[in-house]
């Protein structure tokens, strides 16, 4: 064989090492990285649990907690409110429609992802809740049923 492929071979071997080894230490990062994570998710837990009872013994009602992330500008931030009906809610506030983008820019900061808020807007069209016209996301109205008026029994 001729000298130049048998050095790379040797490089090819080397850099399979290097790369097992970066693969390893990736891993073992990523294993620190959900240990911390879900470490920090259970203190935030149990800070919130203790502040709503500290409020409720000393008889005031509950009205803030701490915050469930961290402050830091390039993590989302994600609120635990029903994610479906705040999009629910933000086309009833624009009847003319929204478009997916602009849907985005008014909820990113309540959605870690924006693929799902897609995920929504499918749900929300399967279920006929809403309709695309044109390529925007507009709110179906449902007639509320009326007292008196619902299933009347005939003998």
């Amino acid at each position: 064989m001729s000298v130049f492929l048998e050095e790379l071979k040797t490089r090819l071997t080397d850099a399979g090492r290097r790369l097992q080894a970066a693969q390893q230490k990736t891993a073992i990062a990523q294993a620190e990285l959900q240990a911390v994570t879900q470490e920090y998710s259970s203190l935030q837990h149990l800070a919130n649990v203790e502040a709503a009872r500290s409020q409720q013994s000393a008889g005031t009602p509950i009205t803030a907690t701490v915050n469930s992330r961290i402050a830091d500008p390039a993590l989302p931030q994600v609120s635990d409110t029903n994610k479906t009906e705040t999009i629910r809610e933000l086309l009833r506030q624009h009847p003319a429609g929204m478009t997916p983008t602009d849907i985005w820019k008014e909820v990113k900061g309540q959605m870690a992802h924006r693929p799902y808020l897609y995920s929504i807007l499918k749900r929300l069209k399967d279920r006929d809740e809403v309709c695309v016209r044109r390529g925007k996301y507009i709110v179906k109205m449902m007639p509320k049923p009326e007292e008196g008026k619902g299933q009347t029994m005939v003998q």
